[in-house]
This record gives structure tokens, sequence and C-alpha cells, in this order.
């Protein structure tokens, strides 16, 4: 017998923007990400405790990110991303 599992959550992510000109100096740039999101997904079990899922992200961030050279925009975070997260999975018993 298979089963499917649909797993979704909601989630926020805390980070930080930080952007140099070379790996050897402190960040020109840093600021704080705060975003909300949602996570959808589907997992289904093979054989015995293996399975894989798949999964959809949808991030929106409250926080405006820009960066400006010489007062022109260069790069800005866009108000939403989506990510894909693809897995195997392995359950086992701990006790």
């Amino acid at each position: 017998m298979y089963d499917l599992v649909f797993p979704g959550c909601l989630f926020m992510q805390i980070g930080q923007v930080a952007v140099g000109v070379d790996g050897k100096q402190l960040p020109d740039y840093t600021d704080v990400l705060v975003g909300v999101g949602a996570r959808v997904g589907l997992e289904r079990f093979f054989f015995g405790p293996l399975g894989a899922h798949i999964e959809l992200d949808a991030t929106y961030y409250l926080s405006d990110v820009v960066l400006r050279l010489d007062g022109a925009e260069v790069w800005r975070l866009p108000d939403v991303s989506f990510a894909v997260r693809v897995g195997l999975d392995g359950l086992f018993d701990v006790f």
C-alpha cells in the first residue's frame, strides 16, 4: 500500500543581506530581511520507511531591499520568491 501525504505549513524567515566587493573586506551593504511564507508538498513512501518528497515554498518579503550604485538602482529583492525542494525520506524509530 502506498501512502500520499500532503504537508503544509506557514513560516517566518529572518535573515541578513550582505554585499561586499571582495571576501576580504567587511560588506559594503547590509540589511535585515524579513519574510512570511507558505509551504505545500507531496510525500510518498515507496517501500518500508523509504520515500521521497517535493515541496513548493512561496515567500513574501516584508523588507524592501534595494542596492544602489552611484544613485542608480542595480538590484532589488523581488516581493515574492519561490523555491522547490526535492528530497529523500527515511523514517526510523528513535526509542
